[in-house]
Protein backbone atom coordinates (compact mmCIF):
# COMPACT_ATOMS: atom_id res chain seq x y z
CA UNK A 1 0.00 0.00 0.00
CA UNK A 2 1.12 3.57 -0.69
CA UNK A 3 0.94 5.78 2.40
CA UNK A 4 1.35 9.52 1.95
CA UNK A 5 2.28 11.61 4.98
CA UNK A 6 1.35 15.27 4.53
CA UNK A 7 3.80 16.85 6.96
CA UNK A 8 3.03 20.55 7.36
CA UNK A 9 4.50 22.55 10.23
CA UNK A 10 7.58 22.45 12.46
CA UNK A 11 9.70 19.54 13.66
CA UNK A 12 7.13 18.92 16.39
CA UNK A 13 4.63 18.11 13.63
CA UNK A 14 7.11 15.99 11.65
CA UNK A 15 8.38 13.61 14.33
CA UNK A 16 5.04 11.90 15.13
CA UNK A 17 4.54 11.16 11.43
CA UNK A 18 8.08 9.80 11.21
CA UNK A 19 7.33 7.50 14.13
CA UNK A 20 4.23 6.13 12.42
CA UNK A 21 6.15 5.79 9.15
CA UNK A 22 8.82 3.60 10.72
CA UNK A 23 6.10 1.21 11.87
CA UNK A 24 4.25 1.28 8.53
CA UNK A 25 7.52 0.51 6.76
CA UNK A 26 8.20 -2.37 9.14
CA UNK A 27 4.80 -3.75 8.14
CA UNK A 28 5.77 -3.60 4.47
CA UNK A 29 4.13 -0.40 3.26
CA UNK A 30 5.64 2.30 1.04
CA UNK A 31 5.74 5.74 2.68
CA UNK A 32 6.15 9.12 0.95
CA UNK A 33 6.39 12.50 2.71
CA UNK A 34 4.99 15.72 1.27
CA UNK A 35 6.66 18.53 3.19
CA UNK A 36 8.63 21.77 3.15
CA UNK A 37 12.19 21.68 1.84
CA UNK A 38 13.43 22.66 5.33
CA UNK A 39 12.52 19.17 6.55
CA UNK A 40 14.07 17.27 3.65
CA UNK A 41 17.19 16.37 5.64
CA UNK A 42 15.43 14.80 8.61
CA UNK A 43 12.98 12.89 6.37
CA UNK A 44 15.66 11.51 4.07
CA UNK A 45 17.92 10.69 7.02
CA UNK A 46 15.13 8.40 8.17
CA UNK A 47 15.20 6.93 4.63
CA UNK A 48 11.75 7.97 3.43
CA UNK A 49 10.91 9.39 0.02
CA UNK A 50 10.62 13.18 0.17
CA UNK A 51 8.49 15.35 -2.13
CA UNK A 52 8.86 19.12 -1.79
CA UNK A 53 5.63 21.12 -1.63
CA UNK A 54 7.20 24.45 -0.60
CA UNK A 55 10.71 25.93 -0.52
CA UNK A 56 12.80 26.23 2.64
CA UNK A 57 12.98 30.00 2.15
CA UNK A 58 9.21 30.23 2.62
CA UNK A 59 9.45 28.36 5.94
CA UNK A 60 12.33 30.42 7.34
CA UNK A 61 10.92 33.71 6.09
CA UNK A 62 7.69 32.83 7.86
CA UNK A 63 9.51 32.21 11.14
CA UNK A 64 11.47 35.44 10.78
CA UNK A 65 8.39 37.52 10.07
CA UNK A 66 5.96 36.12 12.63
CA UNK A 67 5.58 37.99 15.90
CA UNK A 68 6.05 35.34 18.61
CA UNK A 69 5.04 37.90 21.24
CA UNK A 70 1.52 37.94 19.77
CA UNK A 71 -0.46 34.70 20.01
CA UNK A 72 -2.99 36.08 17.53
CA UNK A 73 -0.25 36.67 14.95
CA UNK A 74 1.06 33.15 15.48
CA UNK A 75 -2.42 31.71 14.83
CA UNK A 76 -2.81 33.87 11.73
CA UNK A 77 0.55 32.59 10.47
CA UNK A 78 -0.62 28.98 10.87
CA UNK A 79 -3.74 29.64 8.79
CA UNK A 80 -2.14 31.76 6.06
CA UNK A 81 1.34 30.26 5.72
CA UNK A 82 0.66 26.62 6.57
CA UNK A 83 -2.96 25.80 5.81
CA UNK A 84 -3.66 27.84 2.67
CA UNK A 85 -0.14 28.13 1.28
CA UNK A 86 0.01 24.33 0.94
CA UNK A 87 -3.58 23.72 -0.17
CA UNK A 88 -2.97 23.73 -3.93
CA UNK A 89 0.38 21.87 -4.13
CA UNK A 90 -0.87 19.06 -1.86
CA UNK A 91 -4.10 18.58 -3.79
CA UNK A 92 -2.43 18.73 -7.19
CA UNK A 93 0.25 16.22 -6.21
CA UNK A 94 -2.32 13.75 -4.88
CA UNK A 95 -4.56 14.21 -7.90
CA UNK A 96 -1.68 13.57 -10.31
CA UNK A 97 0.12 10.72 -8.57
CA UNK A 98 -2.34 8.66 -6.56
CA UNK A 99 -5.68 6.89 -6.81
CA UNK A 100 -8.19 5.81 -4.20
CA UNK A 101 -7.71 2.08 -4.72
CA UNK A 102 -4.14 1.81 -3.43
CA UNK A 103 -3.47 4.99 -1.45
CA UNK A 104 -3.95 6.16 2.10
CA UNK A 105 -3.22 9.77 3.06
CA UNK A 106 -2.38 10.77 6.62
CA UNK A 107 -2.07 14.36 7.85
CA UNK A 108 -3.25 16.92 10.36
CA UNK A 109 -6.52 18.83 10.32
CA UNK A 110 -4.82 21.83 8.68
CA UNK A 111 -3.99 19.81 5.55
CA UNK A 112 -6.87 21.19 3.52
CA UNK A 113 -5.40 19.90 0.24
CA UNK A 114 -5.61 16.32 1.52
CA UNK A 115 -9.11 16.93 2.89
CA UNK A 116 -10.32 18.16 -0.51
CA UNK A 117 -8.61 15.20 -2.24
CA UNK A 118 -10.62 12.92 0.03
CA UNK A 119 -13.82 14.70 -0.96
CA UNK A 120 -13.15 15.14 -4.69
CA UNK A 121 -11.08 12.04 -5.52
CA UNK A 122 -12.27 9.62 -2.83
CA UNK A 123 -8.72 9.07 -1.56
CA UNK A 124 -8.90 7.63 1.98
CA UNK A 125 -7.71 10.19 4.51
CA UNK A 126 -6.87 9.78 8.19
CA UNK A 127 -6.71 12.94 10.27
CA UNK A 128 -4.05 13.06 12.97
CA UNK A 129 -4.54 15.47 15.88
CA UNK A 130 -1.48 15.84 18.06
CA UNK A 131 -3.01 17.98 20.82
CA UNK A 132 -6.51 18.09 22.34
CA UNK A 133 -6.69 21.88 22.20
CA UNK A 134 -7.67 21.66 18.53
CA UNK A 135 -10.95 19.90 19.36
CA UNK A 136 -13.90 22.24 19.91
CA UNK A 137 -16.08 21.34 22.88
CA UNK A 138 -18.79 23.10 24.84
CA UNK A 139 -18.42 20.59 27.70
CA UNK A 140 -14.69 20.87 28.27
CA UNK A 141 -13.54 23.91 26.26
CA UNK A 142 -9.88 24.02 25.36
CA UNK A 143 -7.84 27.00 26.45
CA UNK A 144 -7.70 29.45 23.57
CA UNK A 145 -4.53 29.83 21.42
CA UNK A 146 -4.42 33.39 22.79
CA UNK A 147 -4.23 32.13 26.39
CA UNK A 148 -7.84 32.90 27.36
CA UNK A 149 -9.45 30.22 29.52
CA UNK A 150 -13.22 29.78 29.65
CA UNK A 151 -14.40 30.04 33.30
CA UNK A 152 -15.44 26.65 34.68
CA UNK A 153 -18.63 28.12 36.17
CA UNK A 154 -19.95 29.32 32.82
CA UNK A 155 -23.14 27.47 31.74
CA UNK A 156 -22.77 25.04 28.83
CA UNK A 157 -25.43 26.91 26.87
CA UNK A 158 -23.33 30.08 26.97
CA UNK A 159 -20.19 28.21 25.96
CA UNK A 160 -22.08 26.58 23.08
CA UNK A 161 -23.16 30.02 21.90
CA UNK A 162 -19.52 31.09 22.03
CA UNK A 163 -18.56 28.07 19.94
CA UNK A 164 -21.05 29.16 17.28
CA UNK A 165 -19.48 32.61 17.24
CA UNK A 166 -16.02 31.04 16.76
CA UNK A 167 -17.33 28.91 13.89
CA UNK A 168 -18.77 31.97 12.14
CA UNK A 169 -15.60 34.00 12.66
CA UNK A 170 -13.51 31.17 11.20
CA UNK A 171 -15.86 30.96 8.21
CA UNK A 172 -15.44 34.67 7.67
CA UNK A 173 -11.65 34.43 7.68
CA UNK A 174 -11.06 31.10 5.92
CA UNK A 175 -14.22 30.77 3.84
CA UNK A 176 -13.40 33.07 0.89
CA UNK A 177 -10.04 31.39 0.08
CA UNK A 178 -11.28 27.87 0.69
CA UNK A 179 -14.48 28.24 -1.30
CA UNK A 180 -12.76 29.94 -4.21
CA UNK A 181 -10.56 26.87 -4.57
CA UNK A 182 -13.47 24.49 -4.05
CA UNK A 183 -15.41 26.29 -6.79
CA UNK A 184 -12.51 25.82 -9.21
CA UNK A 185 -12.84 22.05 -8.65
CA UNK A 186 -16.60 22.00 -9.00
CA UNK A 187 -17.22 21.51 -5.28
CA UNK A 188 -20.01 23.20 -3.36
CA UNK A 189 -19.50 26.06 -0.92
CA UNK A 190 -18.35 24.90 2.51
CA UNK A 191 -19.58 26.39 5.78
CA UNK A 192 -18.70 25.54 9.40
CA UNK A 193 -15.08 24.99 8.41
CA UNK A 194 -13.90 24.31 11.98
CA UNK A 195 -16.14 21.21 11.94
CA UNK A 196 -15.57 20.28 8.28
CA UNK A 197 -11.79 20.07 8.70
CA UNK A 198 -12.25 17.19 11.18
CA UNK A 199 -14.67 15.12 9.06
CA UNK A 200 -13.03 11.84 8.11
CA UNK A 201 -13.57 8.12 8.41
CA UNK A 202 -11.00 8.13 11.20
CA UNK A 203 -9.67 10.90 13.42
CA UNK A 204 -6.78 9.83 15.66
CA UNK A 205 -5.93 11.77 18.80
CA UNK A 206 -2.26 11.13 19.58
CA UNK A 207 -2.62 11.61 23.32
CA UNK A 208 -4.00 9.48 26.18
CA UNK A 209 -7.44 9.85 27.74
CA UNK A 210 -5.99 10.71 31.15
CA UNK A 211 -4.43 13.78 29.55
CA UNK A 212 -7.64 14.78 27.75
CA UNK A 213 -10.82 12.81 28.52
CA UNK A 214 -12.92 12.43 25.33
CA UNK A 215 -15.96 14.70 25.07
CA UNK A 216 -19.30 13.80 23.50
CA UNK A 217 -19.14 16.77 21.13
CA UNK A 218 -15.68 15.96 19.76
CA UNK A 219 -15.54 15.01 16.05
CA UNK A 220 -17.18 11.73 15.08
CA UNK A 221 -14.91 8.71 14.54
CA UNK A 222 -12.32 10.05 17.00
CA UNK A 223 -10.12 7.47 18.73
CA UNK A 224 -7.30 8.23 21.19
CA UNK A 225 -4.16 6.09 21.09
CA UNK A 226 -1.55 7.92 23.20
CA UNK A 227 1.59 10.02 22.82
CA UNK A 228 3.76 8.74 19.93
CA UNK A 229 7.01 9.63 21.78
CA UNK A 230 9.20 9.51 18.69
CA UNK A 231 12.26 11.67 18.10
CA UNK A 232 15.44 11.37 16.10
CA UNK A 233 17.09 8.89 18.48
CA UNK A 234 16.63 6.13 15.89
CA UNK A 235 19.25 7.78 13.67
CA UNK A 236 21.55 8.91 16.53
CA UNK A 237 23.10 5.91 18.22
CA UNK A 238 25.04 7.84 20.85
CA UNK A 239 25.32 11.31 22.34
CA UNK A 240 28.12 13.68 21.30
CA UNK A 241 31.20 13.16 23.47
CA UNK A 242 31.07 16.77 24.71
CA UNK A 243 27.51 16.25 25.95
CA UNK A 244 28.22 12.84 27.46
CA UNK A 245 31.21 14.24 29.35
CA UNK A 246 29.14 17.19 30.59
CA UNK A 247 26.36 14.92 31.87
CA UNK A 248 28.88 12.75 33.69
CA UNK A 249 30.69 15.67 35.31
CA UNK A 250 27.98 16.81 37.70
CA UNK A 251 24.33 16.79 38.83
CA UNK A 252 21.50 16.45 36.29
CA UNK A 253 21.12 19.75 34.41
CA UNK A 254 18.02 21.79 33.65
CA UNK A 255 17.02 21.82 29.97
CA UNK A 256 15.92 25.10 28.39
CA UNK A 257 14.32 25.18 24.93
CA UNK A 258 11.88 27.70 23.38
CA UNK A 259 10.68 25.34 20.60
CA UNK A 260 12.14 24.66 17.16
CA UNK A 261 10.14 27.36 15.28
CA UNK A 262 11.03 30.15 17.71
CA UNK A 263 13.90 32.21 16.29
CA UNK A 264 13.34 35.20 18.61
CA UNK A 265 14.03 33.86 22.11
CA UNK A 266 16.83 36.16 23.24
CA UNK A 267 15.01 37.23 26.44
CA UNK A 268 14.15 33.60 27.24
CA UNK A 269 17.78 32.50 27.11
CA UNK A 270 19.08 35.57 28.95
CA UNK A 271 16.67 34.91 31.81
CA UNK A 272 17.63 31.22 31.77
CA UNK A 273 21.34 32.05 32.03
CA UNK A 274 20.79 34.44 34.93
CA UNK A 275 18.57 31.95 36.79
CA UNK A 276 21.15 29.18 36.49
CA UNK A 277 23.94 31.43 37.73
CA UNK A 278 21.81 32.56 40.69
CA UNK A 279 20.70 29.04 41.65
CA UNK A 280 24.13 27.56 40.86
CA UNK A 281 22.49 25.02 38.54
CA UNK A 282 23.94 23.32 35.50
CA UNK A 283 21.97 23.65 32.29
CA UNK A 284 21.69 22.71 28.63
CA UNK A 285 20.32 25.23 26.14
CA UNK A 286 18.70 23.69 23.05
CA UNK A 287 17.81 25.61 19.90
CA UNK A 288 18.19 25.25 16.14
CA UNK A 289 19.02 28.96 16.04
CA UNK A 290 22.29 29.95 17.71
CA UNK A 291 21.91 33.69 17.10
CA UNK A 292 19.53 34.17 20.05
CA UNK A 293 21.67 32.26 22.58
CA UNK A 294 23.99 34.43 24.73
CA UNK A 295 27.59 34.07 23.52
CA UNK A 296 29.11 34.37 27.00
CA UNK A 297 27.81 31.16 28.59
CA UNK A 298 29.69 29.92 31.67
CA UNK A 299 31.13 26.37 31.72
CA UNK A 300 28.10 25.18 33.72
CA UNK A 301 25.82 25.91 30.76
CA UNK A 302 26.21 24.21 27.40
CA UNK A 303 24.50 24.95 24.11
CA UNK A 304 23.53 22.35 21.51
CA UNK A 305 21.46 22.79 18.37
CA UNK A 306 19.70 19.44 18.82
CA UNK A 307 19.63 16.42 21.11
CA UNK A 308 16.91 13.76 20.99
CA UNK A 309 14.77 14.30 24.08
CA UNK A 310 14.52 10.57 24.71
CA UNK A 311 18.29 10.50 25.23
CA UNK A 312 18.78 13.58 27.40
CA UNK A 313 15.58 14.24 29.40
CA UNK A 314 15.89 11.10 31.58
CA UNK A 315 19.24 12.53 32.70
CA UNK A 316 17.88 16.03 33.44
CA UNK A 317 16.40 17.50 36.62
CA UNK A 318 13.73 19.68 34.98
CA UNK A 319 12.83 21.33 31.69
CA UNK A 320 11.76 24.88 30.85
CA UNK A 321 10.05 25.05 27.45
CA UNK A 322 7.29 26.48 25.27
CA UNK A 323 4.65 23.82 25.84
CA UNK A 324 4.63 22.04 22.47
CA UNK A 325 2.85 18.73 22.83
CA UNK A 326 5.90 16.70 21.76
CA UNK A 327 8.13 18.29 24.40
CA UNK A 328 5.39 17.95 27.04
CA UNK A 329 4.99 14.24 26.37
CA UNK A 330 8.73 13.53 26.29
CA UNK A 331 9.13 15.29 29.66
CA UNK A 332 6.23 13.28 31.06
CA UNK A 333 7.92 10.06 29.95
CA UNK A 334 11.22 11.20 31.52
CA UNK A 335 9.45 11.95 34.81
CA UNK A 336 10.79 15.49 35.26
CA UNK A 337 9.02 18.73 36.32
CA UNK A 338 8.12 21.26 33.63
CA UNK A 339 8.11 25.05 33.62
CA UNK A 340 6.22 26.23 30.55
CA UNK A 341 6.44 29.62 28.85
CA UNK A 342 3.77 29.37 26.10
CA UNK A 343 3.62 31.64 23.08
CA UNK A 344 0.75 30.31 20.97
CA UNK A 345 -1.37 27.64 19.26
CA UNK A 346 -1.90 24.50 21.40
CA UNK A 347 0.65 25.41 24.07
CA UNK A 348 -1.72 27.26 26.42
CA UNK A 349 -4.11 24.33 26.52
CA UNK A 350 -1.28 21.84 27.00
CA UNK A 351 0.07 23.67 30.05
CA UNK A 352 -3.43 23.92 31.53
CA UNK A 353 -3.72 20.13 31.35
CA UNK A 354 -0.23 19.58 32.77
CA UNK A 355 -0.99 21.90 35.69
CA UNK A 356 -4.17 19.95 36.36
CA UNK A 357 -2.26 16.68 36.77
CA UNK A 358 0.33 18.40 38.97
CA UNK A 359 3.55 18.17 36.94
CA UNK A 360 4.05 21.72 35.67
CA UNK A 361 3.79 25.44 36.34
CA UNK A 362 3.23 28.25 33.86
CA UNK A 363 5.31 31.39 33.48
CA UNK A 364 3.55 33.98 31.29
CA UNK A 365 5.71 35.11 28.39
CA UNK A 366 5.76 38.73 29.54
CA UNK A 367 6.93 37.64 33.01
CA UNK A 368 9.76 35.40 31.82
CA UNK A 369 12.47 37.30 33.67
CA UNK A 370 15.10 36.15 36.17
CA UNK A 371 13.07 36.89 39.32
CA UNK A 372 9.81 35.29 38.25
CA UNK A 373 11.37 32.29 36.52
CA UNK A 374 13.76 31.58 39.40
CA UNK A 375 10.98 31.64 41.98
CA UNK A 376 8.73 29.21 40.09
CA UNK A 377 11.51 26.89 39.01
CA UNK A 378 12.85 26.55 42.56
CA UNK A 379 9.43 25.83 44.05
CA UNK A 380 8.65 23.27 41.38
CA UNK A 381 11.88 21.30 41.70
CA UNK A 382 11.59 21.17 45.49
CA UNK A 383 7.93 20.12 45.62
CA UNK A 384 7.60 16.43 46.70
CA UNK A 385 4.03 16.19 45.37
CA UNK A 386 5.15 17.36 41.92
CA UNK A 387 8.04 14.90 41.87
CA UNK A 388 5.71 12.07 42.86
CA UNK A 389 3.24 13.00 40.12
CA UNK A 390 6.07 13.05 37.60
CA UNK A 391 7.14 9.58 38.67
CA UNK A 392 3.58 8.26 38.42
CA UNK A 393 2.97 9.49 34.89
CA UNK A 394 6.39 8.31 33.76
CA UNK A 395 5.49 4.80 34.91
CA UNK A 396 2.19 5.09 33.05
CA UNK A 397 3.86 6.07 29.78
CA UNK A 398 6.46 3.32 30.12
CA UNK A 399 3.63 0.87 29.42
CA UNK A 400 2.42 2.72 26.32
CA UNK A 401 3.09 1.67 22.74
CA UNK A 402 1.10 4.31 20.93
CA UNK A 403 2.93 4.13 17.60
CA UNK A 404 2.14 0.46 17.04
CA UNK A 405 -1.39 0.90 18.39
CA UNK A 406 -2.02 3.82 16.04
CA UNK A 407 -0.78 2.04 12.94
CA UNK A 408 -2.83 -1.05 13.76
CA UNK A 409 -5.91 1.11 14.36
CA UNK A 410 -5.48 2.90 11.03
CA UNK A 411 -5.05 -0.29 9.02
CA UNK A 412 -7.99 -1.99 10.71
CA UNK A 413 -10.42 0.93 10.59
CA UNK A 414 -9.72 2.14 7.07
CA UNK A 415 -10.55 -1.32 5.72
CA UNK A 416 -7.84 -3.48 4.19
CA UNK A 417 -10.02 -4.59 1.30
CA UNK A 418 -10.83 -0.98 0.39
CA UNK A 419 -7.23 0.14 0.29
CA UNK A 420 -5.55 -2.94 -1.16
CA UNK A 421 -6.90 -6.44 -1.21
CA UNK A 422 -3.40 -7.92 -1.03
CA UNK A 423 -2.66 -6.46 2.38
Amino acid sequence: MKIVMVAIGSLGDIYPLLGLSWEFRRLGHEVTFLSNEAHKGIIEKNKFKFVQISPAKEYYDCLDQVNFSSSTKVLQMVVDKLTFFHLTPVYEYLAKNYSAKDTLVIGSFICFGAKIAQEKLNIPYVIINLAPGAFISAYRPARFPTGFEVPSWLPTSIIRAGVEVAIKLADGYMGPKLNEYRKSLGLSKQKRILEWMFTAELVVGLFPDWFAPPQSDWPKNTVLTGFPLFDDAATKKSLPKELEDFLEEGPPPIIFTPGSPNRKAEKFFLAARDVCLSLKKRAIFLSKHSHHVPPDLPPEIRFFDYIPFSQVLPRASAIVHHGGIGTCSQALRAGIPQVIVPWGVDQYDNVARLKKIGVAVEVPRHKCNKTYLERHLSKLMENPAVLENCRKYAENLAKSNAVEDTCRLILENMGRERVNGSL
